[in-house]
Order: structure tokens, then C-alpha cells, then sequence
């Protein structure tokens, strides 16, 4: 059976894609994605992101809390094709909001440890079409830890290319007991 990409996934990349989204993805090459679907290049994407989120959609509750971040590609090896996908880009737990507010009302997100899992750089293969790399963000429940986590999904050791490929999220989330996104975005490279 193919693993699932889950309802947040749908949501987000078949949902409203006008607009700006409540997440955004902020690269050291100074690209920015802002609205859903925006196009990267692998060279603008190539090192870890930082994220900012929306002011607006965040709870006076939820300042002291922590978030976890799911980076996916939807896409590989080929669109038409997805036999390997999703597999996981980037897994980031214990996200805290910053004291700074960066101008348009969006914060940002600064991580207290390690990813869970490094940022992997999109890397279509020639003659590929465009992959849509997804970023969903959730409230972090509570006590949940980067170890906790790793147990949870049942990491052990550095986490390699196989255990990222044919990710199933809709079973890690189910694991992480983290419900629906509170916000997301993605790009296409």
C-alpha cells in the first residue's frame, strides 16, 4: 500500500492557493516564499530555511509553547511518477517564537536544538518536472520532546536517505499525536 500524505498535505496544496500563507519559508539566499506554490531554484534553495508565521494565527496562549516543522516532497522521483514519495526533507521540533516581530506581522520561529531530521536540498533529477515541496507546522503537544519524538517514529542513529523515502505522513502524525497544521505553505522547484 502507498503511505499517505494525510489530510494536511490535501488541504494545503489542493485548498484556496490565493493570497499570502499564514507560514513562511525564508532561505539564505534571500528567497522568500510567501505565497503557496511560488517557484524556487535548487541554487535559492539549497540551505537550511528559516520560518516566520503569521501573527494573526497565533493564540496569546500559545507564545510559550513550542512547534514542530514536517518538510515534504510530494513529487519524487517524477510527478508523473511519484513511486518514491513523499520523502522528508526537513524535521524540526522545539520551534519557539521569537521576541522580535518581523514588519507585516509575521514572527519568527527559532529552533532550541538540532533538526530531527537535517534539511535535505530539493534535487529533482533531469528531466523531471517542478516537485512541490510541502511545510506544515503544528502546535508541538505537550512534553514532546526531539527525543520523544525519535521514539516515537522509532528512529534509532542517524536517520539516512531510506527511512525518509515513501514517508507516511499521515501515520507520523498519528504517532506525534499533532492533528491539523496550524499553518503551512509550499514551493516548487
Amino acid at each position: 500500500m502507498a503511505p499517505s500524505h494525510g489530510e494536511n498535505v490535501t488541504r494545503l496544496v489542493t485548498g484556496d492557493r490565493q493570497g499570502e500563507a499564514p507560514l513562511r519559508i525564508h532561505f539564505p539566499s534571500k528567497a522568500t516564499v510567501a505565497s503557496r506554490g511560488a517557484k524556487l531554484t535548487k541554487k535559492e534553495s539549497q540551505q537550511e530555511p528559516s520560518l516566520t508565521v503569521a501573527a494573526a494565527i497565533i493564540q496569546p496562549d500559545t507564545r510559550a509553547k513550542s512547534f514542530i516543522c514536517i518538510a515534504l516532497d510530494l513529487d519524487a522521483p517524477f510527478p508523473s511518477m511519484p513511486i518514491m514519495s513523499p520523502i522528508v526533507h526537513w524535521m524540526i521540533t522545539d520551534l519557539k517564537l521569537s521576541t522580535d516581530r518581523e514588519a507585516g506581522g509575521f514572527i519568527p520561529l527559532v529552533a532550541a536544538g538540532e533538526p530531527l531530521m537535517f534539511w535535505a536540498a530539493p534535487e529533482p533529477p533531469p528531466m523531471s518536472g517542478p516537485h512541490r515541496y510541502v511545510f506544515l507546522l503544528w502546535e508541538q503537544p505537550e512534553g514532546m520532546t526531539a527525543e520523544t519524538a525519535r521514539e516515537s517514529l522509532g528512529f534509532q542513529g542517524n536517520i539516512g536517505a531510506l527511512a525518509r523515502t515513501r514517508w507516511d505522513q499521515e501515520a507520523a502524525e498519528s504517532k506525534l499525536g499533532l492533528g491539523k497544521a496550524i499553518a503551512g505553505n509550499y514551493f516548487v522547484v
